[in-house]
């Protein structure tokens, strides 16, 4: 026969709240988990490699910033000094 009553016992109530805190706090560590991978991916995501001073240079007389003398010029300065570290 059921009892439908509502005749529980102490330990029926533990095991429901116990089993409550079980459930929320796997609901919580996959929560923390899922949000710790997707940080992890954003931080290893692959950034462009920086900018040498030659590419800069011509970034700068393709927009207009120099004119080709002052790009000439620069150009062969950064030319000389690398020969001169080499």
């Amino acid at each position: 026969m059921m009892y439908w009553d509502g005749d529980w016992s102490g330990w029926t109530w533990f095991a429901m709240g116990f089993s409550m805190l079980v459930f929320w706090g796997l609901v919580a560590t996959a929560v923390w988990l899922g949000m710790r991978a997707v940080s992890t991916m954003r931080s290893t995501a692959v950034s462009p490699p920086p900018m040498s001073a030659e590419d800069a240079l011509r970034r700068r007389f393709a927009e207009g910033q120099i004119d080709e003398e002052e790009f000439n010029r620069r150009l062969r300065v950064l030319r000389a000094d690398s020969l001169s570290h080499t």
